[in-house]
């Protein structure tokens, strides 16, 4: 099963709300993010991508609330985010 981790606790995502196209990924723990996925408040899956120079391509989303899937391993954390 998929965990919930402490390492990734401190990871920190930004700006939020974002206004432009790229969303970063910040992680204080040496755990590496190897993936990330994008949910729509309803749980659809809007976007999957590779994390590249700790940042992700936000420009398709249309404005509103998300869910930032990111996971590292085995384990993974979620995080909410805002697009205008």
């Amino acid at each position: 099963s998929i965990n919930d981790f402490e390492e990734l606790s401190d990871v920190r995502v930004y700006p939020n709300p974002v206004v432009g196209s790229v969303l970063f990924i910040e992680n204080s723990s040496n755990s590496l993010i190897e993936e990330v996925e994008i949910y729509d408040v309803v749980g659809k899956k809007i976007l999957s991508s590779k994390i590249n120079n700790n940042s992700v391509d936000v420009s398709q989303l249309t404005p509103g609330v998300y869910f930032v899937k990111i996971y590292s391993g085995q384990n993974q954390v979620t995080k909410k985010i805002i697009k205008k």
